[in-house]
């Protein structure tokens, strides 16, 4: 800071005397910038959330059971199915026996709607699909997402409800980058650790410490608990000459060695502290193997394989009891997770009468005109279709 201001002190006195010159060099600099920002700027004025508007009373539904709810999302862990894979091609048997063992049932052919953390998610925690933002106004592919995340959405407000204590549990700001209010009740991350230039990655917490410490603590609440680990994450984001698809994916299968490990240390500490909890384990968005650079998924892609690896995300779920079978048969994408959670926990099947379609959507920017396509249809097959407004 302090050589900052020396160097625009010496700057100033010596550009003083160009002052109006720079002035209209600024003008025109803004006048250049003003095709780009306008629209933007009128995206997020007219951006609206009616899109999230449940076609149901679902918000006020009253469970029938309440056990704790532990939401443990990993990001960018493959399906199971996928990691057998000849993109990823790595036994994961010994992590499946384990959550077998522990009363685990997994869904092997679970998929996100949408290929990255935010869209995921936002769609997720509001039961519908908000298709990229869109609309007449263009695409907007953070369409808000980290206040429809973190901030007051259909899956909070049906919680609390019920009476629940939210707490949510994060490794890295990147959920509060943008500064959202927070409507959980509880988080690990205050918003005064988070710079306001923070890209999300500034600070990192002992996520495991911190939940464990949580769970023992709130005992005398129902709870709901949203943990999110950056393990195992996904290949890298931009081109990289250094780098190669097999050197990413030998990356990736360390990252998921580790995230098992700690996945089962935290799967062993609530099932001891909490054994009729209702644990969910559900990925984002897969790990994109097989690609070069996460950001080639915006280059129109023909493979199945390559496709799924964008889409296809661990699923496994420990219920609390055997009805779960009258209401599990629809899970097959994150957007229907919370409504069918719901249902079971309410006992009432009125309300899989309003499931979304379990379709996955991708922006697309080259191969094809920019848009945002229709991947995966609702019966899971590869289709390429243009969203139609």
């Amino acid at each position: 800071m302090i050589i900052a201001l020396i160097l625009g002190l010496i700057l100033g006195s010596i550009f003083s005397k160009y002052l109006y010159k720079i002035i209209i060099l600024q003008l025109i600099l803004l006048l250049l910038v003003l095709p780009k920002l306008m629209p933007d700027v009128y995206r997020e004025i007219m951006y609206s959330k009616a899109w999230a508007k449940q076609p149901d009373a679902i918000e006020t539904l009253t469970f029938k059971k309440t056990p704790n709810i532990y939401v443990i999302q990993p990001d960018g862990y493959a399906n199971f199915s996928q990691l057998e894979n000849s993109n990823y091609n790595y036994g994961n048997s010994s992590f499946e026996t384990f959550l077998s063992k522990q009363g685990f049932t997994s869904y092997n052919n679970y998929r996100s709607n949408y290929a990255s953390t935010l869209s995921s998610n936002s769609s997720m925690f509001n039961m519908k699909h908000h298709y990229y933002g869109n609309s007449t106004l263009g695409i907007n592919p953070s369409h808000n997402s980290r206040d429809e995340i973190v901030n007051s959405n259909p899956v909070l407000r049906t919680l609390k409800h019920n009476q629940y204590t939210t707490f949510l549990m994060l490794q890295v700001p990147y959920l509060l980058a943008n500064r959202p209010r927070v409507d959980f009740d509880n988080c690990n991350i205050s918003l005064d650790e988070v710079s306001f230039i923070s890209r999300g990655f500034n600070i990192e917490k002992d996520l495991l410490a911190d939940t464990k410490a949580a769970i023992k603590q709130n005992k005398k609440t129902t709870n709901f608990f949203f943990i999110e680990s950056m393990l195992p994450s996904h290949i890298v984001t931009h081109y990289n000459s250094a780098t190669s698809i097999e050197n990413e994916r030998s990356l990736y299968i360390e990252r998921l060695k580790l995230a098992n490990n700690w996945l089962k240390e935290l799967i062993l500490f609530i099932a001891k502290e909490d054994p009729n909890g209702l644990i969910i384990l559900a990925a984002d968005h897969g790990g994109y193997v097989g690609l070069d650079y996460m950001k080639q998924s915006q280059t129109k892609q023909t493979d199945p394989l390559i496709i799924q690896s964008m889409f296809a995300s661990v699923l496994a779920i420990k219920w609390p009891d055997d009805s779960f079978t009258d209401f599990h048969k629809d899970l097959k994408s994150s957007v229907n997770l919370f409504r069918i959670l719901f249902s079971y926990l309410a006992d009432d099947k009125s309300y899989l009468n309003n499931l979304q379609e379990d379709k996955s959507y991708l922006v697309i920017r080259k191969g094809a005109p920019t848009g945002i396509y229709e991947f995966i249809d609702g019966h899971g097959n590869i289709v390429f279709k243009a969203l139609e407004e």
